[in-house]
Formats: structure tokens, C-alpha cells, sequence
């Protein structure tokens, strides 16, 4: 029964753009050695990437502040790691992100909740990546 759940998710691959009930999510992914001019200590740590996503209410054309966001990255068909992604600014514009590990050859989900500010609606997305640096 779970045969056809690879294949439905392989038509998604490498997209790093969704519409969301209304909201752009855009997806960044960047190796920790990468992230320059970051605010904050950079962890360390075995294939550690920078995991980004950027929020805009579609219908005002403006970037979503105040947000409240959660990400879960794990390799297809397992659990991984949920972690609050932290709203940060850089060159005037805020983003969502946190640290995740992903290795070489894998194909993970990315799956993030989205709770835009003054509304109690949890708006969900999933990003398939097959990782390959």
C-alpha cells in the first residue's frame, strides 16, 4: 500500500516553491561552511545545512514578520528532527531558520508549520530534496 508514496512524492523533487493557502514558501538550503555574515554562533557538526524559508502573503505581495514557523527534516519514509525555526533579519528582510543534518545521496522531506501572527490556522507544506552536496 505504501508503493505508490515514493512515486507520488518524486513528481514534488527539487521544488523550493510552494503556494500555501494564500502564502508563497520559498525554500533555502545552504551548507553551514557557506552561511556568511549570519547573525549568532554557527553550530558545528557532521553535514550540517542552513535551512531557510521566506514567507509572503501572496495577495499584499509583502514578506510575513511575526510568524510563527517549525520545521521537520527527515530522510524519506522517517521521522527526523522538529526544530522552532528562528525568525531572522538580514538586509531588512526576516526569514525562518535553523540547522539540519542531511548527508550526501539522501532524499529527505522538509516539512515545516506555519502559524501566521493573530490567526490560530496551522498552515503545513513539504519540500522533497534529494541532497547532493
Amino acid at each position: 500500500a505504501l508503493l505508490w508514496w515514493p512515486a507520488a512524492l518524486a513528481g514534488h523533487l527539487g521544488e523550493r516553491y510552494h503556494v500555501v493557502d494564500g502564502l508563497d514558501v520559498h525554500l533555502g538550503i545552504t551548507a553551514v561552511e557557506q552561511v556568511k555574515d549570519h547573525p549568532g554562533v554557527l553550530p558545528k557538526g557532521k553535514n550540517l545545512h542552513h535551512v531557510l524559508v521566506a514567507l509572503f502573503d501572496r495577495r499584499a505581495g509583502q514578506r510575513v514578520d511575526g510568524a510563527e514557523v517549525a520545521g521537520r527534516v527527515s530522510e524519506l519514509g522517517l521521522v527526523g528532527n522538529e526544530r522552532v525555526m528562528a525568525a531572522t533579519e538580514t538586509a531588512g528582510a526576516v526569514s525562518y531558520c535553523n540547522y539540519f543534518a542531511m548527508s550526501t545521496g539522501q532524499t529527505f522531506e522538509l516539512s515545516f508549520s506555519i502559524r501566521l501572527p493573530g490567526q490560530p490556522r496551522v498552515h503545513r507544506t513539504t519540500f522533497v530534496h534529494r541532497h547532493q552536496h
